[in-house]
């Protein structure tokens, strides 16, 4: 983790978001949490967009491998907002992580690219 990601990180839990981070993640509401509508995948690159709940990039297709775009790469946060279907993340040391329906959660690693499937568990 770098020391920039490392301070945003430590900036938002000292600040006392509710955010929670690790395998533990936050339940999101199916309509919207952050500011991320259902049915999408949200990213947060930023701890002002984590703090004012603005989402800077929004992914819905499922059943591929998608790139994240500058706008997401590198994000502080996701959001699950969908109901049935699990986005498994893949970070840049090739490891991946499931953020399972319904999740939120804080992002220690760059995520390079996403995959929504129709299966909660990834």
């Amino acid at each position: 983790m770098t020391m920039r990601r490392f301070a945003a990180v430590a900036a938002l839990l000292v600040a006392g978001l509710g955010v929670v981070a690790g395998p533990s993640a936050t339940e999101a509401n199916a309509d919207s949490k952050f500011g991320c509508n259902y049915p999408y995948v949200c990213f947060y690159k930023t701890g002002n967009d984590v703090a004012t709940n603005h989402p800077t990039a929004m992914y819905q297709d499922m059943n591929y491998w998608q790139t994240l775009g500058p706008n997401s790469r590198g994000a502080l946060r996701v959001v699950n907002t969908r109901n049935d279907d699990g986005a498994l993340l893949k970070f840049s040391d090739n490891s991946t992580q499931c953020i399972t329906p319904n999740y939120a959660t804080l992002l220690y690693k760059t995520v390079t690219q996403i995959k929504i499937m129709n299966n909660p568990n990834c």
